[in-house]
């Protein structure tokens, strides 16, 4: 329900913020010959655009993440709806066999 769809909002915005500067600074260091290592691209970056630039693009993969984790988390909950497995018994330990039988 709407507590999955806010829920998912919320982990694709988190995990978009932490993620895309590191993902900004790999394609630095796969495009520039001259960056040798993470922290030579970080130290680069905080030179020339400063560290804020690392985000530069962002709203768009942003609105991507929102969107996807949340279309998983709602899907996920109303299969759990279906299956009548509303105790968290999907998200324990037990094999699917058991189930699912």
């Amino acid at each position: 329900g709407l507590r999955d769809l806010l829920s998912g909002m919320i982990a694709g915005f988190v995990c978009k913020i932490f993620e895309y500067p590191m993902d900004t600074i790999k394609v630095l260091q796969q495009t520039q010959p001259d960056i040798t290592s993470s922290w030579d691209a970080v130290v680069k970056v905080q030179k020339h655009r400063g560290l804020m630039s690392l985000y530069q693009g962002l709203a768009s993969p942003l609105v991507g993440s929102m969107l996807e984790c949340s279309v998983l988390f709602v899907t996920f909950g109303y299969i759990k709806k279906m299956l009548r497995a509303e105790d968290d018994s999907l998200s324990s330990t037990v094999p699917a066999w058991k189930v699912w039988s």
